[in-house]
């Protein structure tokens, strides 16, 4: 019993201590320059200030936050391209495989009939 108060008051300074330093990390991720654009969205709604029922947001953050979007759109649509680009690629291969493959199955039927039949005085006899 003596030595309980003194633990638990250095297990309750632990634990705040931990709560406000995982307050302070959740705090740093919000940012307009890094992150998702979801963090950076929640930076300028956070940030921003209230006038009635309006939020009152500075034009700089907006003009970087549009900058952010459309650069992370750019980035989304180039990987599209890529994308869609090998698609294409692809279907052109397999097509070119199909016309391959029936080319190949038809010599392989006319080898096989060629094969099974017999020939007689240079008539082909099945």
């Amino acid at each position: 019993m003596k030595y309980f108060k003194p633990v638990a008051f250095v297990l309750l300074a632990l634990f705040s201590i931990q709560l406000l330093s995982a307050q302070e990390t959740n705090e740093d991720q919000l940012s307009l320059n890094e992150g998702t654009l979801d963090n950076q969205f929640e930076y300028v709604i956070q940030k921003s200030n209230n006038y009635q029922d309006y939020k009152v947001i500075k034009k700089t953050w907006l003009y970087a936050l549009k900058a952010h979007t459309m650069d992370s759109l750019k980035a989304i649509q180039s990987d599209l391209k890529n994308t869609q680009a090998t698609v294409d690629s692809q279907a052109k291969e397999i097509s070119d495989l199909k016309n391959n493959l029936t080319s190949t199955q038809s010599t392989l039927d006319f080898t096989n009939k060629e094969k099974d039949s017999m020939s007689l005085f240079g008539i082909q006899m099945s």
